[in-house]
């Protein structure tokens, strides 16, 4: 599976896309207007593991 098929196929509210792979999460949080606090979205809420697993890749991915 190629990185366009692993995004086309993870559930954007409950997935992360790291190092060209997408992880299942069952996890999320609502994102809020701040003006009116009405709840504009839900997104995946990742682990301070696959925070760090997402660094890692990109600071790999970008040396310089």
């Amino acid at each position: 599976m190629n990185s366009e098929d692993a995004i086309t196929d993870l559930d954007a509210k409950h997935g992360i896309f790291i190092n060209g792979r997408g992880l299942g999460t069952t996890l999320t949080f609502d994102v809020r207007d701040p003006a009116t606090r009405a709840v504009i979205a839900e997104i995946s809420d990742g682990t301070a593991s696959e925070a760090t697993s997402a660094v890692d890749a990109a600071a790999r991915a970008f040396p310089a």
